[in-house]
């Protein structure tokens, strides 16, 4: 997977997560509670947020292997290692100053 690819595909799943967030925290905010009965109603935002981000995460996680697998066809184990330790961190590192596969293997 390139890394151009990877960037669309991690970015997007992080929109997905942070807009399933917000999801979440309205779909709490109108969380009714009966004081009476104890009864707890769940407004549908906040199951809605949780499908949302769940379907971000799984984003992440495919464009998180994407890059797995480009750094390991170069070699790059240094940033292997990095992205493969500190997943979220790492991808965002990677995005921002990681090196690009497609120029290495280009220039190989």
């Amino acid at each position: 997977m390139n890394k151009p690819l990877t960037t669309k595909i991690f970015l997007s799943g992080l929109g997905l997560v942070v807009v399933g967030l917000i999801l979440i925290v309205v779909g709490a905010a109108t969380t009714s509670h009966d004081a009476y009965t104890g009864a707890v109603s769940i407004g549908p935002l906040l199951v809605v947020g949780y499908i949302v981000m769940l379907i971000g995460g799984l984003v992440e996680t495919v464009a998180w292997i994407g890059a797995l697998v480009a750094l390991a066809k170069i070699s790059a184990w240094g940033w292997f290692v990095f992205v493969l330790l500190l997943s979220g961190i790492g991808m965002l590192a990677y995005i921002i100053a990681g090196p690009n596969p497609n120029r290495n293997l280009q220039t190989a």
